[in-house]
């Protein structure tokens, strides 16, 4: 009997020093760490991850061509030039040059404007330039005012537009085939939605928003935004 005693003290003493290690190694955790949550789970705020992926044809420009130089490019390109043409025209005597533009004969009985000579020719598909585009992610009370509402509405004045159903929002500018993981993001108390929006360059025939119901306690959402050349999806993968 005796030896059974002994036998159990020293099965139960490890499980006990194990047991009690565990609790002051999570005790040390949560000191050192105030963001860690406690408590039920059920009543903590729910926590979400953004994966944002953008394809290589997004917010496309049509009159921009992708092999375009950029301002500074060109500026740089054109100094040196400019400078020597100066210079030679100096030396020959710039007051004795003739114009290097030739201005084109006006039709009789036809009044051109500035609108009239300035054409912007629509670039091929393959060589349209696609741009960053700007996202904002809304955590929302209620969907119709954001689901109603047009888009130059949301564009500037957003938070007057969707008024008490508007909770929070982030926004970050994605490039063209740039992917981003932003995590640690919990709902705010009320929060019922999150709803996406790309500024395209324009929003016709455009997909621009999107919108999915969420429970703001006691969840966990890896969300999933995906930015094509016309439309903005967010899935919700739980």
């Amino acid at each position: 009997m005796k030896y059974n005693f002994l036998k159990m003290g020293f099965i139960v003493l490890p499980l006990l020093f194990l047991t009690s290690c565990e609790t002051a190694k999570k005790t040390y955790k949560v000191l050192s760490d105030p963001g860690i949550r406690v408590g039920d789970r059920l009543e903590q705020p729910t926590a979400y991850t953004l994966s944002i992926f953008a394809t290589n044809r997004i917010n496309i420009n049509p009159y921009a061509d992708a092999s375009d130089l950029n301002n500074e490019d060109v500026e740089s390109s054109l100094e040196e030039p400019v400078e020597e043409a100066l210079d030679s025209d100096e030396e020959e005597g710039f007051s004795q040059s003739k114009p290097a533009i030739n201005t084109p004969a006006v039709s009789k009985g036809h009044n051109y404007s500035a609108a009239d000579q300035l054409i912007f020719e629509e670039k091929n598909e393959d060589t349209q330039q696609s741009t960053p585009v700007l996202i904002r992610v809304f955590q929302l009370s209620e969907k119709s005012l954001f689901l109603s509402s047009t888009y130059d509405e949301l564009n500037d004045n957003f938070k007057t537009k969707l008024g008490k159903t508007y909770i929070d929002h982030d926004e970050l500018m994605i490039d063209p085939n740039q992917f981003r993981f932003i995590g640690d993001n919990t709902f705010k108390e009320g929060a019922r939605y999150l709803g996406v929006i790309a500024y395209f360059n324009d929003e016709k025939d455009r997909q621009w928003r999107d919108i999915v119901r969420i429970r703001s306690k006691g969840e966990f959402y890896p969300f999933l935004i995906r930015i094509t050349e016309n439309k903005i999806n967010l899935y919700k993968d739980n």
